[in-house]
């Protein structure tokens, strides 16, 4: 087929404005929407791979809060729950946190790489990072792996003082912070022995560094990674216990641990107990499934539009019967009659498309003034208008694959 051929059907494509204005506004508004739900189920997905930075298979947590009143009783009874935990047949290494990665519930700060008094200094950086107050044992006990340095000294740890407006945070000497966090306060510079300071004057020195380390609760973009282990023994109501398992043996283990907790004191809930893979599997139960409904919505979108677009077309070529039958007769070939239909939608596909990859760019930033979603790039816009395309040329070609086998007498007969 060559240009001119194209540049007729282009202009008898002007003669059928109703079917070509219907065909178009339907390809338009599912490339607009498939574009969209296709992006937002990749970030849904991008979610779902988030790097806790833990070893997750066989480590369990235990959350335990106390009730009443003598916080004062609570280190005590902290200490006592770890060597009695330690005890446990399969228990590897066994730590005490004020919350974890992904665990949805913890405190965050201010900190950065100048103090105040240098506020506003050319390199000044500052940045909101999420606190993991830590006993020691807590880095085998996580998992956690450390690209440079080393874990905190033994006299490094002080108690977190929770009942004091967590003070023990302007007691604590050493930090051992994210990749993310290192590479944002410090770029291009080796962190480890330099200091950042928390809420702008308490200094604290980078001992380590970890690959990853994901926040309770994630932030957008590069804040989910934003986050400092401190060495702070938790002593407040709420604290949780990190056991790192044998292989096989996480189910006894926590069933085991859970007693000990229990027996060690009985004032106090044991508000959850799992292994880390199920919290993590419930901190994104609502991802997966908003990603399920993305998905289904998508495919049954396309779907709809094929059979809509696979309509039109048996309709549009039973209209034209007669034309197929004369061109046949002539000495059309059935590949010839085929490629004619095929290039007409492909037209109004091309055309159709820019302008759903334009509304869906529009469609974005309309989602975006009522909810946090990123910009759409370009491919997804572009993908989209590929794959409706191709949706419509497999929906043209069936009907009109058929119409082209009818020999030229049934193709006359049948207009």
């Amino acid at each position: 087929m060559n240009i001119l051929q194209l540049a007729l059907i282009a202009r008898a494509l002007t003669r059928h404005r109703l079917i070509v204005g219907i065909f178009a506004v339907q390809i338009v508004v599912t490339v607009a929407v498939v574009a969209n739900i296709a992006f937002l189920f990749m970030q849904r997905l991008d979610a779902l791979a988030v790097p806790s930075g833990l070893a997750e298979p066989g480590l369990a947590i235990v959350e335990a809060e106390f009730v009443g009143d003598g916080l004062g009783r609570i280190p005590g009874v902290v200490q006592a729950d770890l060597q009695a935990l330690r005890q446990l047949p399969g228990i590897t290494a066994v730590s005490v946190l004020g919350a974890v990665p992904l665990g949805q519930t913890g405190w965050s700060i201010g900190v950065g790489n100048l103090p105040d008094v240098q506020d506003g200094a050319p390199g000044a950086v500052e940045a909101d990072v999420a606190v993991f107050a830590a006993a020691p044992g807590a880095i085998a006990a996580l998992g956690l792996r450390l690209e440079a340095g080393s874990d905190f000294g033994q006299d490094a740890y002080v108690p977190l003082a929770s009942d004091d407006y967590f003070s023990g945070l302007y007691k604590a000497a050493e930090v051992i912070v994210s990749r993310q966090i290192a590479e944002r306060l410090f770029p291009g510079q080796n962190p480890l022995g330099k200091a950042l300071y928390a809420d702008g004057n308490h200094p604290l020195q980078i001992v380590g560094v970890v690959e990853h380390l994901a926040r309770p609760v994630l932030g957008q973009g590069r804040d989910g990674d934003a986050s400092i282990l401190l060495p702070l023994v938790p002593d407040g109501a709420r604290v949780t216990y990190a056991l790192r398992t044998q292989p096989g043996r996480i189910g006894e283990v926590l069933a085991a641990g859970e007693q000990v907790l229990k027996s060690n004191e009985r004032s106090r809930m044991l508000r959850r107990s799992l292994p880390y893979v199920d919290l993590r599997q419930s901190y994104f139960r609502r991802d997966k499934t908003m990603a399920t409904l993305f998905i289904g919505a998508g495919v049954a979108l396309l779907l709809v539009t094929g059979i809509g677009i696979y309509g039109l077309s048996s309709f549009w070529v039973r209209q034209r019967y007669t034309q197929i039958g004369i061109r046949r007769a002539l000495g059309a070939r059935r590949r010839d009659v085929i490629s004619h239909f095929l290039a007409e939608n492909l037209m109004i596909c091309t055309v159709a498309g820019a302008l759903g990859a334009a509304c869906g760019a529009l469609l974005n930033r309309v989602l975006a003034l009522f909810n946090e979603v990123p910009v759409i790039q370009w491919p997804y816009l572009v993908s989209a208008a590929v794959l409706v395309a191709m949706v419509g040329q497999l929906a043209t070609w069936l009907p009109t694959r058929r119409a082209a086998r009818d020999a030229p007498v049934t193709s006359l007969r049948g207009g």
